[in-house]
């Protein structure tokens, strides 16, 4: 070929067939080679041009010739151009730069850092670009934007900050170049990394005055740079990098922080005498977008954000075969043009191909030639990392192999769209025993993982690059597998951080309904949360017993406490029915919670199958009286002294769901066994009435003397305990152990815990806030257990207030036999009556007939053992 022909017509003719043919990648190829000729490209022939330019066409040109059909005419053309670019004019080839021998001139799954710019490839148009928007006066806030692994660090590292090292700008050699990323320690903390990157840039600068300089005052990063600058060359800046700007978003979780370390940046970018470059992944840019700081600085003018796309067909053949070139390494046959091929367009294609190229070097075994067996042997650029990975990995214990999501659910996070996002996690907190950190220092010697530490010396551990997430089987299995788990637990700590940071406000808590799935994420993924993550998950029903015991809980939040308690199936021991099998006594050496036994209460039955179904019901123990004790309001009745024996009452009132499980079971309420030797007609025994409040944990009223009773015989032939004589005395009371309603005396001796000058549960004086009387405004009954104040020195609950109660024996001569269809006691006052009714001496005189909105009952017993 003559060296005068010019290459700029042979290009357009180029473009000309691949126009004609309609052959996209042809024409953008071809018009990629063009754009190297730079502006004047009419005027440059062979011999005249640059040899990294003809090195480049002459690249484009290889590739046109293997992947294209051409004309014959046009294709003996180009194989002469290519001939001829492989021998440049000597008096415009460049000196290979100096690369040691033996060392790998592909850096992997690294990014290229400023010592690697002898080796870095295909970015020369994007260099200058930089460059230019640099040297804009009014360019002191630049973002690069671009997809993971589009090489964003290493465009700024090894390209822009060696062309500014070797004075691509005025006196840019000289300027102070500091490099960090927002997350480095792992901390979730921006400014612990900025005053250590700017101590370790000067040690004239100590980093707990600075940091704590740059937290106080937004200008402090500012007014640090410049002084550290006074006296300097006119021309003198500093360049502050923030390389992967995505951590302030993905990793540091306080808001507070985030803010003021934009008010930080955003001051220090109005200097003149700063220069300011972020890197960051395009799918987090719309959070800069929405930040007012952050979009000021990228609004500012033209230049202010670069976006960086994946490498074009010429640069990505560049990035291929120039480090090869460098370090005197030569491709066999077409493995350069395999390697471009099998490494496509796809996202993170460019990350993929770094790993495989340096697998090819190490599999080379230092030749200086790169051969295609080599590349097989560990399945090219699609299987490099997995294969890496997966050899790693076979390598293991088996004990080691099972810690994979331990290890990994530390080492990333997953977005909204289910996209894995790496993060940079302690050392600690990743392994946890030896077969983890077996898996973690097998990875870290592979170079899949990346070991460090902190500026307090603090081991931290992270992925080298994403693409690891989704060419690792087994990694990508556990990811897919668990991606709702990973992404429940981001939003997690997102909302933990949330509530924190705004006075933990209940508001901003979440319902037991969204915390279910929380724990089913904790069984399933078991990561480790800090104390404020705890709390913030903390069981929303041990949050609403928690506000029980606050006695500036007002009655109308206790009533909505014991509703939503009901929306929750409220899982209080003796609320509801038997569903498992349950401990009999308290474990005393277990912290008591919500839905287990506390010491001194105990169940009677549910250890058993057959009881399954049945109220679960929690019993205390009431000592006996040591004598004879008289009961007060003693108007017109006789027989006024009584021995209390030792007895056991039922911590709260029957409630509608257990009183449910008499009604509804088959030989329930309509049995005619239960109902024998009462004097009360078939209407009553065959149609109970219905609850006027009926959430499952209130108290069930609606309930006549005799529905209680006709409970009892249920569930004492359930249990296969006694019956209640129908012809009860108080002679026979003593030797009866089964279930019954408690006699008058029984049931004052509880209430006032055996003071008998005692006229409330908790003392002698009236107090509203532990009762649910008519002082409460609430019209209605609560849930039983609303009123801890309230309790009784046994720990019975809801005495007072809510239900009356109706007691065994007759109001006027204290019989006690079944039979008789005299009035009956009442004690305890109701939500519907004030408090003078509400009180432990107080009996109300009732026909055992009517069910009243306000009349409900509990039961007692005196088991064998007493």
């Amino acid at each position: 070929m003559d060296k005068r022909e010019s290459i700029p017509d042979i290009l357009k003719e180029l473009q000309t067939h691949a126009e004609q043919s309609g052959d996209d990648a042809l024409l953008d190829l071809a018009i990629a080679m063009e754009a190297k000729l730079g502006a004047n490209s009419q005027s440059i022939s062979v011999g005249n041009i640059s040899g990294s330019t003809a090195v480049a066409i002459g690249n484009g040109i290889h590739l046109v010739v293997k992947q294209s059909n051409l004309p014959e005419a046009l294709l003996t053309r180009l194989n002469a151009l290519v001939d001829a670019l492989a021998k440049p004019d000597p008096k415009k080839v460049e000196p290979l730069p100096n690369w040691p021998r033996g060392k790998s001139p592909f850096p992997g799954l690294r990014a290229f850092s400023s010592d690697d710019a002898p080796i870095f490839f295909g970015r020369t148009a994007e260099i200058k670009q930089l460059l230019n928007r640099l040297a804009n006066p009014d360019c002191h806030f630049l973002t690069v934007v671009g997809a993971s692994g589009s090489g964003k660090s290493s465009l700024v590292k090894a390209g822009l900050v060696s062309g500014l090292r070797n004075g691509a700008l005025p006196v840019s050699e000289n300027w102070p170049i500091i490099t960090f990323t927002p997350d480095a320690f792992g901390k979730g903390d921006p400014f612990d990394v900025l005053a250590w990157a700017l101590s370790q840039y000067s040690l004239d600068l100590d980093i707990r005055t600075i940091g704590t300089r740059l937290r106080k005052d937004r200008s402090g990063l500012r007014q640090v740079l410049e002084e550290h600058l006074a006296g300097s060359a006119e021309n003198i800046r500093v360049l502050l990098i923030i390389d992967q700007f995505e951590e302030l978003f993905s990793r540091v979780t306080d808001e507070d922080l985030r803010s003021k370390f934009q008010a930080l940046i955003s001051e220090a970018a109005n200097s003149p005498h700063i220069l300011m470059i972020i890197t960051i992944r395009d799918d987090f840019f719309h959070y800069c977008v929405k930040s007012p700081v952050l979009s000021r600085l990228i609004n500012r003018n033209t230049d202010s954000t670069f976006t960086l796309s994946t490498p074009g067909a010429l640069e990505l053949y560049e990035m291929i075969t120039g480090p090869a070139h460098v370090a005197g390494l030569v491709y066999e046959g077409d493995l350069a043009h395999r390697i471009f091929k099998d490494t496509g367009a796809d996202p993170g294609a460019l990350a993929l191909m770094a790993y495989a190229l340096d697998q090819l070097y190490k599999a080379s075994h230092n030749s200086d030639q790169l051969t295609i067996e080599a590349y097989k042997s560990f399945g090219g650029v699609q299987g490099a990392i997995g294969a890496r990975a997966m050899e790693t990995f076979d390598n293991l214990s088996t004990e080691a192999q099972k810690t994979l999501p331990q290890v990994f659910r530390e080492l990333l996070d997953v977005d909204e769209s289910g996209v894995a996002i790496r993060k940079r996690g302690s050392l600690d907190e990743v392994t946890h025993d030896k077969a983890s950190n077996d898996m973690v220092q097998a990875l870290v010697r592979a170079r899949l993982l990346v070991a460090s530490r902190s500026a307090n010396d603090q081991a931290l551990v992270e992925v080298a690059h994403e693409a690891l997430f989704h060419t690792w089987p087994n990694l990508k299995a556990w990811i897919n597998e668990s991606q709702d788990d990973l992404i429940l637990l981001r939003q997690v700590r997102t909302a933990a951080n949330w509530w924190n940071k705004h006075g933990r406000q209940p508001a901003y808590l979440w319902p037991d309904e969204r915390l279910q799935s929380v724990y089913a994420m904790q069984q399933r993924l078991g990561p480790e949360l800090n104390q404020i993550e705890h709390e913030f998950i903390r069981s929303e029903i041990d949050r609403l017993l928690e506000e029980l015991d606050n006695p500036s809980t007002t009655h109308r939040r206790r009533s909505a406490i014991g509703e939503r308690l009901d929306s929750l199936g409220d899982p209080r021991p003796g609320v509801g029915l038997i569903r498992d099998l349950l401990p009999l006594c308290a474990d005393e050496k277990a912290h008591p919670t919500p839905t287990t036994l506390r010491i001194g209460e105990r169940r009677l039955w549910g250890d058993k199958t057959e009881h399954k179904g049945l109220p679960d019901i929690v019993w205390l123990y009431v000592p006996g009286s040591d004598g004879e004790i008289r009961l007060p309001d003693m108007k017109m009745r006789s027989h006024g002294l009584f021995i209390v024996n030792s007895f056991y009452i039922a911590k709260f009132p029957i409630t509608n769901k257990q009183f449910q499980s008499f009604l509804d079971a088959p030989d329930g309420f309509k049995d005619s066994r239960w109902w024998v030797g009462l004097p009360v007609n078939t209407l009553h025994k065959n149609n109970p009435k219905e609850p006027n409040f009926k959430f499952e944990n209130h108290p069930r009223e609606n309930v006549s003397w005799y529905d209680a009773i006709a409970f009892c015989r249920w569930l004492n032939a359930r249990l296969n305990w006694p019956d209640i004589p129908i012809e009860l005395t108080l002679l026979t009371l003593r030797n009866y152990t089964g279930l019954r309603l408690p006699t008058e005396w029984e049931w004052y001796w509880a209430a006032s815990g055996g003071n008998l000058q005692r006229q409330y549960t908790w003392g002698t004086k009236w107090d509203r806030d532990g009762v649910n009387t008519s002082e409460s405004g609430l019209s209605r009954t609560t849930a039983v257990g609303m009123f801890p104040s309230g309790a009784a020195e046994c720990g019975a609950m809801d005495m007072l207030g809510n239900v009356w109660e109706w007691n065994l024996n007759e109001y006027e001569t204290r019989k006690l036999e079944l039979s008789s269809s005299k009035s009956r006691v009442l004690r305890g006052g109701s939500w519907a009556l004030n408090h003078e009714l509400a009180r432990t001496q107080v009996s109300y005189n009732r026909d055992p007939n009517p069910r009243e909105s306000d009349y409900g009952f509990r039961i007692v017993m005196i088991p064998p053992s007493l």
